[in-house]
Order: C-alpha cells, then sequence, then structure tokens
C-alpha cells in the first residue's frame, strides 16, 4: 500500500506537465526503472493520477471564480510599536509591543491579512510576568462565487458561497475589566480556527438584497496560562441564520442593515464538568433606520437562551474528529435574552444607550446570566480618536449544581489616540470597574475583579512596502 502511494505520487509529479497520451508510456518507464511498483497496480495509480487532476482543474475553476469577484486593490507590508506604562489594579505596570502585517486589500476586504506581535510586560504585583505573543491570518471572500464566471450564466447580483476564514493563536492574553462578565481574571493562551459562509447571497440593487443560509463557526483549545500547563479545553462557538434580509450604507454610517429570520447561537466548553450554551431567535433586527435617516438607528432582537448541547464535527485528509458538549453538573437554565440599542450620528461623532440579557459560559464551566446597561460615545477626527462607555450590570453564576452567586457592578472605559509629528501617536485606556454590592468570597476566581487600570502607551506604524 505504502509503495503503491508513493509511486502515485511519483508519477503525478513527473507527469503532471506532461499531455494525457504521455502518460501511459511515462508510468511504464517509472515501473520498471524504480520498482516500486508491480504492472497489476499500475491501473489503480491510473484512476488516482486522473482523481487528482480533476480535483486540480476543479480548483482552478473556483479559484479563478472567487477572484473574479474579489479583486485586489492594494497590497501592503507595516510594521508597528508600542511601548506604555501605567497602573494595573494599583500595581506598576509596562509593557512594550513590536508586530508586523501583511495586506492584501479589495474594495470589501481584506482579502488576506496575516500578522504577528510579541509583547513584554513588567507588573510589580507579579514578578513573574514576561509577555505574550499573537499571531493571525485571514482570508476574506466575501464577494463570493459570480454565477456568471463559474457557469457562463447571465445572473447579475446572485453570488454563492461568500466566505471568510480564520486563523488566530494568542499566547497569555488578558481580558479587559470591563469585559462581558464570563470572562475570568486570568492570563490564558489558545490557537484556534473559525469561518463564515452564506449560502447564496442576491442583491436586486447595488445597496440591498437577501442572503440564505449563512453559518458562523468558530472551534478553539484553550489553556489556562501557558500552552501545555494543562490538558487543553476545547470551545466551540457560532451561529446559524436561515434568511437575511440586507442594506449596506456608506463608510460614514454607523452600521449596515440587516434582519435576520429564524436564527441560532451556541457556545461550548470541554471541561471536567462542561457547558454548551443554545440561544435561538425568530427574528433579530439591526441598523434600522429612524426618521428617514441613516444617522439614528435601532437595534432589536427577543429571543431564548439556555443549557443544552452543542457539537462540531472535524474531517479532513487523515482526520475525523467529533466533539458533542454537553452540560453536566449545573442546573437547567432558561432565559429570556435581549438586545435592544439606539444609536445616534456616524462614525466620526456618535452615541449609544443599549440594555443587553445574555447567558453564556467561560473556560471554567460556569453559566453566567448577565443583564448590562451601558451608554457609549465615540469622536474622530484627523487628530483626536476616543471611545468611551460606562455601563451597569448585574450578574448571576451557576458554579455547581446547588451552588450560585449573584454580583453587581458599576464600570466605565475609555481609549483615545492624538497624531503626534513622525506618525506618532499618544494614547490613553482606562477601564475600571466598582462594586455595588458586596462581593461573594464564593466568586473569587470565578468573575473578572474590580479595580482600576490606567495606561499610557506611544505607538507608531510604518509601511515598508505597498504595491
Amino acid at each position: 500500500m505504502h509503495r503503491s502511494a508513493l509511486g502515485c505520487a511519483l508519477a503525478l509529479v513527473l507527469t503532471a506537465a506532461s499531455p494525457a497520451h504521455a502518460d501511459e508510456p511515462l508510468i511504464g518507464t517509472l515501473r520498471k526503472v524504480t520498482g516500486l511498483w508491480s504492472e497489476s497496480e499500475e491501473g489503480e495509480i491510473r484512476r488516482k493520477i486522473a482523481q487528482a487532476r480533476e480535483q486540480i482543474d476543479t480548483a482552478i475553476v473556483l479559484g479563478n471564480a472567487f477572484l473574479a469577484n474579489n479583486q485586489p486593490t492594494e497590497a501592503r507590508f507595516d510594521v508597528f510599536a508600542e511601548a506604555g506604562a501605567g497602573l494595573d489594579e494599583r500595581a506598576a505596570s509596562g509593557a512594550g509591543t513590536i508586530g508586523a502585517v501583511f495586506a492584501v486589500r479589495s474594495e470589501r476586504c481584506d482579502l488576506l491579512q496575516a500578522g504577528l506581535s510579541i509583547r513584554g510586560d513588567l507588573r510589580s504585583k507579579d514578578p513573574n510576568a514576561t509577555g505574550g505573543a499573537q499571531q493571525w491570518l485571514q482570508i476574506c471572500l466575501s464577494g463570493g462565487l459570480g454565477l456568471d464566471t463559474l457557469m457562463e450564466l447571465d445572473a447579475p447580483g446572485l453570488t454563492l458561497f461568500p466566505l471568510v476564514l480564520r486563523e488566530s493563536a494568542l499566547v497569555l492574553a488578558r481580558p479587559r475589566l470591563t469585559g462581558p462578565r464570563a470572562s475570568i481574571d486570568e492570563d490564558y493562551s489558545d490557537i484556534g480556527y473559525g469561518f463564515d459562509v452564506e449560502g447564496a447571497r442576491y442583491l436586486w440593487a447595488k445597496d440591498r438584497g437577501i442572503g440564505f443560509a449563512g453559518f458562523t463557526a468558530d472551534q478553539r483549545y484553550r489553556w489556562r496560562h501557558w500552552y501545555g500547563g494543562e490538558s487543553a479545553k476545547v470551545e466551540i462557538s457560532g451561529s446559524v441564520w436561515f434568511v437575511r434580509l440586507l442594506r449596506t450604507r456608506g463608510e460614514l454610517a454607523l452600521a449596515d442593515r440587516f434582519i435576520d429570520i429564524l436564527a441560532f447561537g451556541f457556545h461550548g466548553i470541554q471541561a471536567d464538568n462542561g457547558a454548551a450554551i443554545v440561544n435561538a431567535w425568530p427574528v433579530r433586527f439591526y441598523g434600522i433606520g429612524l426618521f428617514g435617516t441613516d444617522r439614528v438607528l435601532v437595534d432589536a432582537d427577543l429571543g431564548v437562551g439556555g443549557t443544552g448541547t452543542v457539537g462540531s464535527e472535524t474531517n479532513g485528509p487523515g482526520v475525523h474528529e467529533m466533539i458533542t458538549i454537553g452540560t453536566s453538573g449545573l442546573p437547567d437554565v432558561t432565559i429570556a435574552v435581549a438586545h435592544v440599542a439606539l444609536h445616534s450620528g456616524d462614525v466620526r461623532r456618535s452615541l449609544s444607550v443599549s440594555y443587553d440579557r445574555t447567558v453564556d459560559t467561560n473556560i471554567l464551566a460556569d453559566v453566567i446570566t448577565e443583564d448590562r446597561f451601558t451608554i457609549s460615545g465615540q469622536f474622530t477626527d484627523a487628530t483626536w480618536i476616543a471611545h468611551g462607555a460606562a455601563f451597569v450590570s448585574r450578574a448571576h453564576y451557576f458554579i455547581d449544581e446547588g451552588l450560585g452567586a449573584e454580583e453587581r457592578v458599576a464600570g466605565a472605559t475609555f481609549t483615545g489616540s492624538y497624531a503626534l509629528p513622525q506618525q506618532l501617536s499618544l494614547g490613553l485606556t482606562l477601564e475600571g470597574v466598582l462594586g455595588i454590592s458586596a462581593r461573594d468570597p464564593m466568586l473569587d476566581g470565578h468573575a473578572l475583579p474590580r479595580g482600576l487600570r490606567a495606561f499610557a502607551t506611544l505607538s507608531t506604524t510604518r509601511t515598508l512596502w505597498k504595491l
């Protein structure tokens, strides 16, 4: 079997550039010279070569069809560096980051983006802190396959399989204090991959259309602290919608509009006990314009979510992996989930008010329900960039079958930058969380801490190559 496979590979490589009628004498000559396969195995090798050629031809046709709808406009290679210092929960902290990004851009998104950054940390509260790293790769073919290119059909506006593929790895990343309460306050490392795909999209106008069968999925392998520090936990997340009505707006608009009909979401952590969350929405509304303008937008969705079971199946050359994550050791939790928001302004100046009711899980396989009210705003011009938000949150943690606790907190966050000469930028990051009620000791190690982080940075980005 191994000799046959090796012979097939050798024959395919040496005949790939040869015309089909030349295969027979060349394969026969190779068999006699190398002795890697017998005359009786020759027919099987020819069949495998024909299959490989068909797959290569199909890949070339599909690649050309994708590129026809996703034309590159620019390629560039950038490097960046940042150094900063500040306070981290009443302790002195410093960090330095260097990295690089290569991108091939199109009108819709980056067709290809690959990046790497390395971070060094200094923390007086944690003398063992060393830093971390991040790597990412994304391929965006949001234009999909054009049927006029693929099948020579006159079908303007109809595309198949708009697609985004991604992969990333993190080493010793840290959650934000003001993040969702399903995060935990410790460094973590992970590696994973994912994709977004639609079955079909039809645009009856330049900015309006309908999509069918959208699916988003990510699978990650997570470690607390360093890679290999313990057995990796498998994390699966994603969403499905069956019909999407969409409208794209101009570059200055806060958001595009879309309406999802019959949507589902899922998130699971495979731990010792395991936890899985499933959400369902009959309809979701995002970016609905009010008063005949794109400057006042509304989001609204109402659904149901709770504990359940999620699964993932991976198939590939020599790989078949089936993962099923159920909820065990926890009570059954079912709640109404919601997102309601009002936005005013554009990407330069805006103000938003929102309410979110969610149910989620974390790397410890806890189940967390949260109600959060948020007010946020942003300001951008040629010199200044500023984003700020304040929130009030009530969260309930289900840690074990008969064990739970509640916390109430308020918080605020601000990020800003000011452009300096010589392609430099001065930045400031502030985030703080304080308790509205006393914290249950049961939440130590499970919930994000309360405290303040303040960090000032000096950064620069340089383009080394551009086409």
